[in-house]
């Protein structure tokens, strides 16, 4: 299993033929079918499949841009002209043994090289195996990628060995160094040594509980709500982190390290020992735990009228689920907390009506989630939507967290915050023409207005292509990241934000809890850091949705002959792509289009059928039948009805 991570050392390319002319450089980032982007301090950079020039994910690239005319979905094209660093020294695949030779063949989707074993160098690799190869040499025009193999990690049939393989290609640590265990397991929880602090209020006979998922193993946030003055108190009671993890601990260089919590489709890769975050630090009902509070004040109108941020100890009274407030707020299930549920239930309508009509964009987004068996096999998909016991926690956290970005703004203290950017000139002009198509009203939308984006998912809400309009729309936009400058929240319509409710599962939130006790903590550190927490962020979402992807193939593997109904969620040259409601995409190739001829037309996104006039456009459901399945690959082909 991966010990560490697995990407590289900055290993430098020595290709004598590579121009040695300056072009923009970036890190590039390789599309399963072989096309690649890049993003640079000149812009963004569409890279075709076969002018990535043998670089591999991650590797820093210099390009070769073509005339700025010539663009793709509103990016640049270019070709790499030379490959400065490399970002990966090894590679999972399964082995293959044909004497003389061996070849690895590459388990990630992304790489599109196979290795070959320099000198049959397998040690007591099997074919068949799953196996860890050290890269020696990168694979360049005339030129394969060899290596020689370090570790054999199972057979290709263990259950779990395709997450195993996700987790390994993206380098993600996966063990505590054993200081960092040693310090864990001296942890322990002292409430008088606690309650000491006379800044530690003791908050343990008030009324606070925990809304979660029904398998959520760790506890970072509660809530308490209670009728106060001419409004609400309400109050947002987070796990105190910081008292457990000190600046340069063996637990904070692990937890640093890895930036935040994976959470996999079968398993969570921790960003602390589970001593803390399963144990410790989790606000388990029944039991004192040690938090940071923040006292909100909520007069009728939803309007914070004043607040208080204090470090505190709680008891949680009660642990809810989802699906069990959901219940209660329907009238479906009787419940000492229906009252108060209903009453947090109205506040947090109330603090979304208030977020929209400052100018915040409302995703609703739909996420998979596959149901596996003690075996690891698939035994169906799950859909998660936003219900209004979602939407209560969701509220309640991003006012708490507006609060206190604002309170270190306020009296200009250093922060980490949560920054979301405008989306780019090129990404509006890409998606216009999209929600053209579709027949969608976009005024004040090329101009970037907030409220012009909820207007469109306003107009999709309840329609068959609702869920590709959130996809597209959401697309368009900038990713979001941590920042020293306190820049806006796009998405929000947050003037100042930050990560306060989560120091369990990400590094940022701990350092917000530092900077409220300590404003000089890590001084002269923050810059970085927060870069960093980006970086992580980004690789444990790509890891998450590679591991949903990859059970949903195998799901659909077993499905193969099936008909479905999907939406036509893209219509490209050569076919088009289909997406189903459990967020399966396949593509109908050319092949399958009943045997005639059709005209692609870029600029309406519709097929025509030559003789028939059959047209298939964005947004239009479709019959289709499963024909094919590639799980490496995670290539899903359909075939019309």
């Amino acid at each position: 299993m991966a010990r560490h991570g697995r990407r590289g050392k900055g290993r430098r390319s020595h290709n004598r033929n590579q121009r040695s002319s300056v072009g923009p450089t970036g890190r590039i980032e390789i599309h399963t079918h072989g096309y690649a982007f890049c993003d640079t301090d000149e812009g963004s950079f569409y890279i075709p499949a076969k002018r990535t020039g043998g670089a591999m994910p991650g590797d820093l690239v210099m390009l070769r841009p073509q005339r700025s005319d010539n663009s793709q979905n509103g990016k640049r094209l270019a070709s790499v002209s030379r490959v400065i660093s490399r970002a990966t020294e090894y590679l999972v695949g399964i082995l293959e043994i044909n004497d003389p030779l061996a070849v690895v063949v590459a388990q990630d989707p992304r790489v599109h090289h196979d290795l070959f074993v320099t000198e049959g160098r397998v040690g007591d690799a099997k074919d068949g195996d799953v196996v860890l190869a050290k890269i020696t040499s990168y694979p360049e025009r005339h030129t394969p990628m060899q290596g020689h193999i370090v570790e054999v990690l199972g057979q290709a049939d263990d259950p779990g060995i395709d997450v195993d393989i996700v987790i390994h290609n993206l380098g993600i640590p996966t063990e505590f160094s054993s200081q960092a265990l040693q310090e864990a397991q001296g942890v322990e929880l002292d409430v008088q040594a606690a309650l000491e602090d006379s800044q530690r209020k003791d908050l343990r006979e008030r009324d606070v509980f925990t809304i979660d998922p029904v398998d959520a193993k760790d506890f970072d946030d509660a809530i308490s709500f209670d009728a106060f003055e001419n409004g609400i108190r309400l109050g947002v009671h987070i796990a105190d982190v910081s008292q457990y993890v000190a600046w340069g601990s063996s637990i904070d260089l692990c937890a640093r390290d890895r930036g935040c919590s994976v959470y996999l489709v079968d398993r969570v890769i921790p960003m602390l020992p589970e001593v803390l975050s399963n144990d410790v630090c989790s606000l388990k009902p029944g039991v004192d735990r040690l938090t940071m509070t923040c006292d909100m004040y909520v007069d009728n109108s939803g309007r914070v009228m004043r607040y208080e941020i204090f470090p505190s100890i709680i008891r949680s009274h009660r642990r809810f689920n989802y699906g069990e407030v959901q219940e209660i707020l329907e009238g479906s299930a009787d419940d000492p907390y229906k009252n108060k549920l209903r009453e947090f239930d109205k506040l947090a309508k109330l603090l979304f009506s208030r977020r929209i009509q400052r100018g915040a964009v409302d995703f609703d987004s739909v996420e998979a989630k596959p149901v596996l068996d003690d075996a690891g096999a698939v035994e169906h998909i799950e859909i998660r939507v936003k219900t209004d016991a979602t939407a209560m926690i969701e509220e309640a956290m991003i006012l708490a967290n507006e609060t206190v970005a604002a309170h270190m703004f306020k009296h200009h203290h250093p922060l980490v915050y949560r920054i979301h950017e405008a989306p780019s000139a090129a990404s509006l002009e890409a998606l216009l023409p999209t929600l053209k198509e579709l027949g969608y009203a976009i005024n004040g939308l090329g101009a970037g207005e907030p409220r012009a984006f909820q207007n469109v998912l306003d107009q999709a809400r309840g329609r068959p292509e609702e869920a590709l309009v959130n996809y597209v729309v959401l697309r368009a936009m900038e990713r979001a990241r941590y920042s020293t400058q306190a820049l806006p929240h796009f998405g929000l319509a947050s003037e100042h934000y930050c990560h306060f409710t989560s120091p369990i599962r990400r590094y940022p939130d701990l350092m917000v809890h530092r900077l409220l006790k300590d404003p000089s903590s890590m001084e002269g550190q923050l810059d970085w850091l927060a870069q960093h927490s980006s970086k992580m962020e980004r690789l444990a979402e790509e890891a998450e949705r590679d591991s949903v992807e990859l059970k949903l193939c195998v799901y659909m593997e077993q499905r193969i002959g099936d008909i479905f109904i999907g939406t036509i969620s893209a219509v490209v040259s050569r076919g088009f792509f289909v997406r189903l409601d459990n967020t399966a995409e396949g593509m109908v190739r050319f092949d399958y289009l009943h045997g005639e001829y059709h005209h692609f037309d870029a600029k309406t996104q519709t097929l025509v059928g030559e003789e028939s006039g059959r047209t298939y456009r964005l947004g239009q459901q479709v019959r289709v039948r499963l024909a094919f399945v590639d799980v490496r690959e995670r290539d899903i082909q359909f075939e019309v009805v």
